[in-house]
């Protein structure tokens, strides 16, 4: 069986999510072969990074084919449209003709479905996050052949939201979690006053960003007693004309302000382990600095109904803001009532998100696979073992 991990972006968000399966699938059944194929150097870079923990893995690392057309395109028009992961998908064909099961971490890729000549390839599903957005869970994975979810939330909501059949899905937990060392990284400040991360996202209908984005650097601006780590999600910056981005450069010559527009520290759970406070919108990433349970502040700029409504459930975790003035209070009181009201709901939250084990969730993943694509290449791992 050859099993190929596509990763076909801009940045390296998914690649963390993913390639910990690659590699402990090819360590673990060596007979199965395993290609990682890669369109952007940031990927690769992230990849061979994460290949460093595991030095007897067999994998193939391929870098996609990318037209000549598509890179000039892609510098003239690439902040608006993604032609580049279109022209990658309909320039490699040949190369996903030799494979039998390809892993992706989003849902582009399933305009392979369209051309015959691929048809006996099996699509699998890993998720780059873990949030509570409708848009992860539409009709549209029903055309997976399986899906891998982190926990039993995301479980249930496939099946009742996205009408997936029970048998396609199998909870793995979370591949990103066995690559990223689990310390708290040294601190960029240089005195103890709290951190508080400013994580929001990029979609203009749903971020805190564009409404209240600037005002939140002003009050950190002027408020130097707390420290502030300004790293939005990794599109917001990369397409900034298409997402209403403004220039902050000025607020990092603040002691107090670190910004973060899009290295791979803001993908790496750095500043999610470093913040004592996080403060955001709908970004997943609330999901994984919920991994050690702190004080949660969430912003809604555009009046959400969000109580009861399952879209929102990690706004439970912590107090809404529903007008600006009200984040200096927020923050007075943010280790208030923590311990009591909120740890107990954000412990719930995770471990409803995250289904962790005793066994790494990337070998989870890689049996997952195996189990259902290629049964015999178990049994025979089960027979040497015993």
């Amino acid at each position: 069986m050859h099993v190929g991990f596509l990763f076909n972006h801009y940045v390296g968000h998914q690649v963390y999510h993913s390639a910990p399966v690659a590699f402990a699938l090819s360590t673990k059944y060596p007979k199965a072969q395993v290609s990682i194929i890669v369109a952007d150097p940031k990927q690769l870079a992230i990849v061979r990074s994460i290949a460093n923990d595991w030095p007897n893995h067999n994998c193939q690392i391929i870098q996609a084919h990318v037209p000549f057309y598509a890179k000039v395109l892609d510098k003239i028009i690439g902040k608006f449209v993604l032609i580049r992961k279109w022209a990658v998908l309909h320039s490699n064909k040949n190369l996903f003709k030799q494979l039998d099961v390809i892993v992706v971490p989003e849902k582009t890729t399933l305009a392979l479905r369209k051309d015959p000549d691929l048809a006996h390839l099996k699509m699998v599903r890993i998720r780059h996050g873990a949030g509570d957005r409708n848009i992860s869970f539409g009709p549209e994975q029903n055309l997976f052949d399986l899906l891998l979810a982190p926990g039993e939330e995301v479980r249930q909501r496939l099946i009742k939201d996205a009408g997936v059949a029970a048998d396609k899905i199998i909870v793995v937990g979370y591949p990103k979690f066995d690559v990223l060392t689990h310390h708290r990284p040294e601190s960029i400040f240089q005195n103890d006053n709290p951190v508080v991360v400013y994580n929001p996202h990029y979609k203009k209908n749903e971020s805190s960003y564009q409404q209240w984005g600037k005002e939140v650097l002003e009050f950190f601006k002027n408020n130097p007693q707390y420290n502030l780590i300004f790293a939005p999600h990794v599109l917001l910056y990369l397409r900034k004309w298409r997402h209403g981005a403004f220039d902050v450069s000025e607020y990092g010559e603040y002691p107090n302000i670190y910004i973060d527009t899009g290295s791979s520290k803001s993908l790496d759970m750095t500043y999610i382990r470093q913040a004592d406070i996080y403060l955001g919108d709908v970004s997943s990433q609330v999901y994984e600095f919920m991994e050690t349970p702190r004080p949660c502040i969430f912003l809604n700029p555009h009046g959400f109904n969000w109580k009861g409504n399952k879209i929102f459930r990690y706004w439970t975790g912590g107090p809404v803001i529903e007008d600006i003035k009200d984040l200096p209070t927020a923050l007075h009181n943010a280790f208030k009532d923590h311990d009591e009201v909120y740890e107990p709901i954000q412990e719930s939250l995770f471990n409803s998100t995250f289904s962790l084990t005793g066994i790494p969730s990337c070998e989870r993943s890689a049996d997952a696979i195996i189990t259902k694509f290629a049964p015999e290449l178990l049994e025979k791992r089960r027979r040497a073992t015993k």
